[in-house]
């Protein structure tokens, strides 16, 4: 069998081959995602700053939805997903169960980053982390959402498979691994819950966020 992984040389792990590739992928996504979130941050700043008042009210809201939704959802999330590949290929000493689908999952994610970025910088779905009732915003807005997160759902499932059923030839599965597996998803299920906390406050109008 065809050798499908390489060993660093200077911290001697194993690196599936199409796992690494991913991993790189989802960390330069997740890194755009945060310098997009930082530049919208310094909008953010400059017009909270009374001696600048950089952005009229509309613009505002515009851009500290980006600055929320590209810093809370899409960096954390893409960077996770690089953390949870390299945990549960690398540490686990695993080859990557079904790259393709894998690769499914990430393109659904960056096309719904994308999507909904277009859906905000259009002006018309400022609307924080409204993504219930009533739906003000686009529709494409709140489709970007639902595809980024069944993309990072799907990957899920295919990390969780991967120490179970892809050992191959880096190596047995252990007692240890499905241990680490189990925690690699409820580590996941804990960001999740952190994030939406963290995106319901504070709100868009009132409690001192006015412009």
């Amino acid at each position: 069998m065809a050798t499908t992984y390489r060993i660093c040389p200077r911290s001697g792990l194993q690196f599936d081959t199409a796992a690494e590739k991913l991993m790189r992928w989802h960390a330069v996504a997740g890194v755009l995602a945060l310098l997009v979130g930082g530049i919208m941050a310094l909008g953010v700043v400059l017009t909270r700053w009374p001696d600048v008042k950089l952005l009229p009210a509309d613009t505002f809201y515009m851009v500290l939805t980006a600055h929320g939704i590209d810093m809370l959802i899409f960096w954390i999330i893409f960077f996770e997903m690089a953390v949870l590949i390299f945990a549960s290929s690398t540490l686990l000493r695993c080859r990557l169960a079904t790259p393709k689908l894998a690769w499914v999952s990430f393109w659904l994610m960056a096309l719904g980053a994308i999507m909904t970025n277009v859906a905000i910088f259009q002006g018309e779905s400022s609307v924080m982390f409204t993504s219930y009732v009533p739906m003000m915003a686009k529709p494409h807005f709140y489709l970007g959402l639902i595809l980024f997160a069944v993309g990072a759902l799907i990957l899920v499932v295919v990390l969780l498979w991967t120490p179970f059923g892809f050992a191959g030839p880096m190596g047995g599965i252990s007692a240890t691994s499905v241990a680490v597996a189990a925690c690699l998803g409820l580590l996941y299920v804990v960001s999740l819950v952190d994030a939406n906390m963290s995106a319901r406050a504070p709100r868009r109008r009132g409690s001192g966020w006015d412009v």
